[in-house]
């Protein structure tokens, strides 16, 4: 005879064995809770790495610009004197008009400065800042400097560009040029927020925090100082690591009062002009991904109790339903935070790379993203992999269009006009605004016979289009220069692109709206 358990003794054991595996559920659901914590950090922490160094290469690639145009600023033969006082007159001091007025949407000025540090002109003058500019700056060499300024008295925050002006070998003075901090955070790094309330600023080399907009939460985005472990460091660390030139992300303490200080995620990348180390940051707060974390913890002790309460005996099986459904919950959600933080980081990138090589009135390539193409294309057709044209094109009598119908009527035809070229172009070709209402398109694969047929048809098709407004209308032709590889054997990308603006000089000088060919 089998001998029976005792039901009292029975309902202990499957009590006890409930318990036991309560307990071990507990146990179970606290290590995936520090591993959905420890996974969900890192993602956050390599998501504003990668925003960070995106914004990083953006702006120093918009720096670099502004600096080959002051260099070419100081290597005019006007300007490299020994006598700058009067080299800065009459047409040397035009042209640093015509430069602010082509960047004064970031330029606070521009101005000139002699081998002591001392203003001798600017333009506008009235905001140049007093007092002699340290020129030991260039003491490493001639190299171009840029880097983050505070500037004493008025406490305005700017980006101090400066190039050296040498004549025979002697720095006798330099171009500096201040730009505007705020106009620069507003196109560059304050729009490049996402979900979760981060924020990107500027970092000195001093490690101080630059371009912190005004908002309702500034709490939240304040600038961190302390670290929260030894293992992220403190501001120190940040302004030894950008000196390095080396970028990473950390947890820091934001300087607020209270017992509790917020921690903040700080991502970081350097920027870096030759003996200047500057850089920026992306902040985000601890609780955009702590608040979710607690969430989950309280739902699952929830679930325990309730199943430890209602359930007794038969809680066992209900239970494991319930926490496959909870883990099935948690991973759905990771799994959807982790897809939609993709995607806006994919979007980000997408509008970062569409700034460094698209021009933003017209949708087409820019200059600098066309002499790249021009100079890689060119050395595929030297070494023979086929012919190779290009083709300028100039809108005739444009001034006149912006004279007539105000400037505003005449960046609705070069944007139309963009459109078109676009259209008119193959997957191949390279569309790219050359400069003003000057376009140049490259065709590989293309001779000179075919570059023809294609140029007069957008001749063509701009001569017969009638541009409107809705109230105003008016039509554009345009003279066309033509150049290819082997009907005229260039010797360099520049003689391609000389021999097609000689074609297009002839067309100007033949009554214009014309194709005309390099002879």
């Amino acid at each position: 005879m089998t001998p029976t358990i005792p039901s009292r003794i029975k309902t202990s054991l499957i009590l006890g064995g409930a318990l036991l595996f309560c307990l071990a559920i507990i146990l179970m659901a606290r290590h995936a809770h520090h591993q959905f914590e420890s996974t969900l950090v890192d993602q956050t922490k390599q998501q504003l790495l990668l925003i960070a160094r995106s914004t990083a290469t953006s702006l120093k690639q918009h720096m670099g610009d502004h600096l080959n145009s002051l260099s070419e600023i100081a290597q005019d033969p006007l300007f490299r004197k020994k006598n700058l006082v009067i080299a800065a007159t009459g047409s040397e001091r035009q042209r640093l008009r015509i430069f602010y007025e082509a960047h004064r949407r970031e330029l606070e000025s521009i101005a000139i400065l002699d081998a002591s540090g001392r203003l001798v002109t600017s333009w506008p003058e009235e905001t140049e800042p007093a007092g002699a500019f340290d020129m030991s700056t260039f003491a490493g060499g001639l190299q171009p400097q840029a880097s983050p300024h505070v500037l004493d008295g008025s406490g305005r925050q700017v980006v101090m560009l400066s190039v050296p002006i040498a004549a025979d070998s002697e720095i006798v003075g330099c171009v500096r040029a201040l730009v505007n901090i705020d106009t620069l955070t507003s196109l560059y790094i304050h729009p490049l927020k996402f979900s979760g309330g981060a924020m990107a600023v500027l970092i000195d080399e001093h490690g101080q925090f630059l371009s912190q907009p005004p908002s309702e939460n500034a709490a939240e985005t304040a600038a961190p100082s302390s670290c929260v472990n030894e293992e992220c460091g403190n501001r120190q660390l940040i302004t030894t690591e950008l000196a390095a030139g080396r970028d990473g992300v950390g947890v820091f303490i934001a300087d607020q009062q209270g017992e509790h200080p917020e921690p903040r995620f700080v991502a970081y990348a350097p920027i870096k002009f030759n003996a200047k180390n500057w850089g920026i940051g992306v902040i985000l707060p601890y609780s955009s991904i702590a608040e979710p974390i607690r969430h989950h913890s309280r739902q699952a002790l929830f679930i325990v109790a309730a199943l430890l309460i209602f359930f007794g005996v038969g809680a066992t099986l209900l239970f494991q339903v319930q926490r496959k459904k909870h883990a099935l919950e948690i991973e759905t959600r990771f799994l959807q935070q982790i897809a939609e933080k993709a995607t806006e980081l994919e979007r980000i990138n997408r509008i970062l790379r569409d700034q460094a090589i698209k021009d933003e009135l017209t949708g087409l390539y820019n200059y600098r993203y066309f002499h790249k193409v021009l100079q890689r294309d060119f050395a595929l057709a030297a070494r023979g992999k086929g012919d190779y044209s290009c083709m300028l094109i100039d809108l005739d009598h444009f001034k006149d269009v912006n004279d007539s119908h105000g400037h505003a009527f005449g960046d609705m035809v070069l944007k139309g006009i963009g459109a078109m070229l676009k259209e008119e172009s193959r997957d191949t070709d390279v569309a790219a605004r050359y400069g003003g209402e000057e376009f140049v398109i490259l065709l590989p694969d293309t001779d000179l016979d075919g570059s023809m047929i294609i140029a007069e048809r957008i001749r063509a098709r701009l001569e017969a289009h009638v541009h409107s407004d809705g109230t105003r209308q008016r039509k554009v032709t345009a003279s066309i220069g033509v150049s290819s590889f082997l009907a005229h054997a260039p010797q360099s990308p520049q003689d391609l692109l000389a021999y097609a603006d000689k074609a297009l000089y002839q067309a100007k000088s033949e009554q214009r709206n014309r194709v005309i060919v390099y002879t």
